[in-house]
């Protein structure tokens, strides 16, 4: 429908260049409170076109395309981007996630991810947080393997935890439906090393998880 401009009523000229998106008022405004407030609310915009000078175009296109569609192609070169414009139009955050402390400077060297339980793959970004700070992003594609319900993804490189920060894990992933777990603990050994896990603050969890079920991570 994004690419059907019958019945367009409002325009985004979006980055520098001011490349021009057509869309359906209705559909963002049932998508996002900011939209809503922005086309019906009490200050509603009464211009037919909306610069935003702050997203660039491909950006835009790939949110518009989820709130149209549910579906995004994410990769690491634009996932940053993509997750600034969510916050801004408070979208919940596309990625699922944990956070996490450790009591003892150590290094982490790789994640523990769920594989699919059907044939076919996902693929997408995972994502390591020292408190608000993206520190590490990589490219991650997991494939079904029969009988195996998860495996070690390697970091591409080692990364320093220090005991006196929070971190958070996130990954944002898409395609076959993938393991989940139904219990967990809070608290686990990894290596002598006592780590202590909670729901995701950075961000919203897309698919529900938490501490205690979901898309849950090993270390």
């Amino acid at each position: 429908m994004l690419e059907n401009e019958e019945f367009c009523d409002v325009i985004f000229a979006a980055g520098n260049e001011q490349k021009q998106i057509k869309c359906h008022k209705l559909i963002l405004a049932s998508r996002s409170p900011v939209f809503y407030a922005a086309f019906c609310g009490t200050l509603a915009e009464s211009k037919d076109v909306i610069f935003v000078p702050d997203i660039e175009s491909s950006t835009l296109d790939n949110l518009l395309r989820y709130l149209y569609s549910g579906n995004v192609e994410i990769n690491a070169d634009i996932v940053l981007s993509l997750l600034y414009t969510a916050k801004k139009y408070d979208i919940p955050v596309l990625a699922d996630g944990l956070n996490f402390i450790v009591s003892d400077d150590c290094e982490l060297s790789g994640i523990d991810m769920f594989l699919p339980c059907v044939e076919g793959s996902v693929t997408g970004v995972l994502e390591l947080l020292e408190r608000t700070t993206v520190i590490h992003t990589q490219n991650v594609t997991l494939h079904y393997n029969k009988g195996v319900e998860h495996m070690l993804v390697d970091l591409e490189k080692r990364l320093h935890l220090n005991s006196r920060n929070e971190y958070s894990i996130r990954q944002i992933m898409k395609g076959s439906n993938t393991f989940y777990c139904v219990s967990a603990k809070r608290n686990i050994t990894m290596e002598g090393v006592p780590m202590t896990l909670s729901d995701l603050k950075v961000g919203q969890s897309d698919n529900g998880t938490t501490v205690n079920s979901g898309q849950f991570y090993g270390f």
